[in-house]
C-alpha cells in the first residue's frame, strides 16, 4: 500500500487530469476512419459502419482452411510464453469480464499473459500538450510531455473507455506493446509504461517523434515524384529509402514475433512515425518505427473487418479468414504514396465513400490481370522507377501468392545495394 501523503498527490494528480481531459476531449468516433486532410466524419456513415461491422462474425465467413504462414517467415522473435491458460485480467485494480479477459488472450495467444504492467503515475510527468498537427491515435489524444526523473520528452497516448473503445481494447494494445518491448523491436515505437489517470483514462507513455509520416509526405511541401528531375532522383529518394528500409525491417519482426506471428491491421501513412534531423520538414529522416498498435492481433486469432478502407486487402473485403498479408498488401499501399507522394483514390476521401472504395475492389479485383483499384491507377506514376514498381507489385497479388515481409525486405535490401540509385539511404 502507498503512504497516505504520496496516495493523496497521485489521486490530486489523476482528478486534475481527468478534469483537463474532460474539458479538451473531442467526440468519439469510429476506430475505423480516413485521417486524409479535408476529410469530414459524417454521423450517419460511422452509424452505418458500426452496425454492419456488428454484423461481421467469424462464424459468418465460409468455411476455409486457414491461411498458411509457412512462406518462409522465421519465428526467431518468440516472446513470452504462458501456458498456465489466461489469468484474471486486472488493470489498476479493476477486474475484467470474464468474457472480455478470454476475448484479450486469444488475441494474445502465446506472447503475453494478458496482465499488463500499470507501473507509472501521473505525476512522473510534467508540460502537457496536446499535439493536433503531428501525429494521431486509432482511439487516443496524442500529448507531448517531459520526464521529471530526466527531462526525457516523450508522447502520451490518452485513451478513454466509451462505447466504441471498450477497456478490453485498451488492455489488449497495453498488453501488445509490453510483449513487443520484451522482444526489443528496433522500428517499433518505443514503448515507456502506462498509467491510469482515472477510472475511464488510461495513458500509454511512448518513445517521442518529429511527424507522422502523413505530415511529412503531404504537408511539409515534399514534391511529387512526376515533378522530380532525373538528376535529382538519387537525392529525392534517399529519405524514402531509409523509411522504407526500416518500416519494412519493422514489418518484418512483427510478422516473427511468436509462432505465427502478430498481424498490425492498420499499417498507413498515419501510422509511422518519423525522426527527423533539423528543422521539421527540411532535415534528412534518421528513423521511421511503426506504431498504434490498438487493432492488432496474434494471426489467425481474429477475422473481423477492421482497419481503413483504403488499405484494406480484398480477403479482408471479402469477410474471409485473413493471416499476415493483409499487412503486407496495406504496406503496398503506404510505399505506393511514400514512393509517389500522392494519394491511391484521393476522390474518395471521406467515411461515407469508404463503401465505394470496398466495392471497386470487390469488382475489380482479379489476378493477375487486375490487381485492384490502388495499384491499377496508381502503379503508372511509378514508370520512372521500374525496380520500386516491380517489387510493390508483389505486394498486390492474390494472398496465397504475395511477397512476404520477409521476402520484401530483402528484395529492398538488394535494390539498397545498387550504387548511385535512388534506394541508397541517407546513412549509406
Amino acid at each position: 500500500m502507498p503512504d497516505t501523503e504520496g496516495g493523496g498527490r497521485l489521486l490530486s494528480a489523476h482528478v486534475r487530469l481527468s478534469q483537463w481531459m474532460h474539458q479538451k476531449r473531442a467526440p468519439a468516433t469510429a476506430r475505423r476512419r480516413v485521417h486524409y486532410q479535408g476529410a469530414r466524419a459524417d454521423t450517419e456513415g460511422v452509424a452505418r459502419k458500426l452496425s454492419r461491422r456488428g454484423r461481421r462474425s467469424r462464424n459468418s465467413r465460409p468455411a476455409l482452411s486457414p491461411v498458411s504462414h509457412s512462406q518462409s517467415e522465421p519465428r526467431s522473435a518468440t516472446l513470452l510464453k504462458d501456458s498456465s491458460g489466461p489469468p484474471a485480467t486486472i488493470v489498476a485494480g479493476t477486474r475484467l469480464l470474464r468474457d472480455d479477459k478470454d476475448w484479450v488472450c486469444r488475441r494474445l495467444r502465446s506472447i503475453h499473459p494478458g496482465v499488463p504492467t500499470v507501473g507509472l503515475a501521473a505525476d512522473d510527468f510534467d508540460g502537457m500538450e496536446e499535439l493536433k498537427n503531428h501525429v494521431e491515435g486509432s482511439f487516443g489524444k496524442i500529448y507531448k510531455a517531459q520526464r521529471k526523473a530526466d527531462g526525457e520528452v516523450v508522447i502520451l497516448k490518452i485513451m478513454e473507455e466509451t462505447e466504441e473503445v471498450m477497456k478490453k481494447d485498451i488492455v489488449l494494445e497495453i498488453c501488445l506493446h509490453e510483449a513487443l518491448a520484451k522482444g526489443h523491436c528496433p522500428k517499433a515505437v518505443g514503448y515507456h509504461g502506462v498509467y491510469k489517470s482515472a477510472p475511464e483514462l488510461f495513458a500509454l507513455v511512448l518513445e517521442a517523434f518529429d511527424m507522422s509520416l502523413d505530415v511529412w509526405l503531404f504537408r511539409s511541401g515534399q514534391p511529387i515524384l512526376r515533378s522530380v528531375a532525373a538528376e535529382d532522383m538519387v537525392v529525392w529518394g534517399r529519405a524514402r529509402a531509409t523509411v522504407t528500409n526500416d518500416i519494412l525491417q519493422g514489418l518484418q519482426f512483427l510478422h516473427s514475433v511468436g509462432d505465427v506471428g502478430i498481424i498490425h491491421r492498420d499499417i498507413k501513412v498515419e501510422n509511422i512515425l518519423l525522426r527527423q534531423y533539423g528543422e521539421r520538414g527540411n532535415g534528412p529522416i534518421t528513423k521511421a518505427v511503426l506504431t498504434d498498435f490498438g487493432l492488432s492481433c496474434v494471426a489467425g486469432s481474429d477475422f473481423e473487418v477492421l482497419g481503413t478502407a483504403r488499405y484494406n486487402a480484398p480477403e479482408m473485403l471479402m469477410e474471409l479468414q485473413y493471416g499476415l498479408p493483409v499487412d503486407v498488401w496495406a504496406m503496398g499501399v503506404t510505399l505506393l504514396q511514400l514512393w509517389t507522394v500522392e494519394v491511391p483514390l484521393r476522390a474518395l476521401t471521406d467515411l461515407v465513400d469508404d463503401e465505394k472504395i470496398e466495392e471497386r475492389v470487390l469488382q475489380e479485383f482479379a489476378p493477375p490481370a487486375n490487381l485492384g483499384p490502388c495499384w491499377e491507377e496508381h502503379s503508372t506514376l511509378l514508370l520512372p522507377l521500374p525496380e520500386m514498381r516491380g517489387l510493390l507489385r508483389q505486394c498486390f497479388l492474390a494472398q496465397n501468392l504475395r511477397v512476404t515481409s520477409v521476402d520484401l525486405c530483402q528484395q529492398f535490401k538488394e535494390l539498397m545495394a545498387t550504387r548511385n540509385s535512388p534506394y541508397q539511404t541517407s546513412c549509406i
